[in-house]
């Protein structure tokens, strides 16, 4: 590009969500190679790049730990774990831990 800086994710306000993660994921890609098309010499956001990939490359680690937690919220209920016990390890009110993960047993495979 010659100076445009126009972020490709600007006309799209997807957010991220389990069922937006090829969407999002597609959006994260169109945004490295706009990145990588920055002129630093006629473009001021340049300078910002690096950074800017920072936060991708922090964003994608957060979704990584996200579906780690969910994956061990699941077993560590079926080890008999209540809610109480899982609230006080996530550090949120018994109530929030349950709204979040509460959906995970309606879809899951009892283990017997």
């Amino acid at each position: 590009m010659t100076g445009d800086s126009t972020s490709p994710g600007d006309a799209s306000t997807t957010q991220a969500t389990p069922q937006a993660s090829a969407p999002r994921a597609t959006e994260h890609d169109a945004a490295l190679r706009w990145l990588d098309e920055l002129a630093p010499a006629t473009t001021p956001a340049a300078v910002v790049a690096q950074e800017v990939r920072d936060v991708a490359t922090a964003v994608d680690r957060v979704q990584v730990a996200e579906e780690d937690l969910t994956a061990a919220v699941l077993p560590a209920r079926r080890a008999g774990a209540s809610w109480n016990h899982l609230a006080l390890a996530l550090g949120v009110s018994r109530q929030a831990a349950r709204q979040r993960f509460a959906a995970l047993e309606k879809f899951s495979t009892p283990v017997y």
